[in-house]
């Protein structure tokens, strides 16, 4: 009776393993039930867990593919959105809404971080 009324606590193998042989299955029926009724609900919480982390996957991929794809010209006379001077041969790196930023003044201007194509 403890054992299936604290069955998260103790493991199950280790205590069926410790039973008398001449323990009838309708003593133990109780433990048999809360294993299975356990080992269910993990099975259960995994699955969830995995098809959320595939959905999620598959938003990030999405989103890397989207970013990807969006292209357009820099040429070295535009200026830098932070800054104003010409981004030249300088690495750069721009926001969402397609302003140009030096690489370096990255962390002066706006607070949210421009893509780095």
């Amino acid at each position: 009776a403890v054992v299936s009324t604290q069955s998260t606590g103790i493991d199950k193998q280790e205590a069926l393993a410790l039973l008398p042989p001449e323990t009838r299955l309708a003593d133990v029926n109780r433990l048999f039930c809360a294993i299975l009724k356990d080992t269910t609900r993990n099975k259960r919480q995994n699955q969830m867990l995995k098809s959320l982390h595939l959905f999620n996957n598959l938003q990030v991929k999405s989103q890397m593919m989207s970013l990807q794809s969006d292209q357009f010209i820099v040429e070295a006379q535009d200026n830098c959105c932070v800054c104003n001077k010409k981004v030249g041969e300088a690495a750069i790196a721009f926001y969402p809404d397609r302003r140009i930023v030096h690489y370096g003044c990255m962390t002066q201007g706006d607070p949210q971080p421009p893509r780095t194509d």
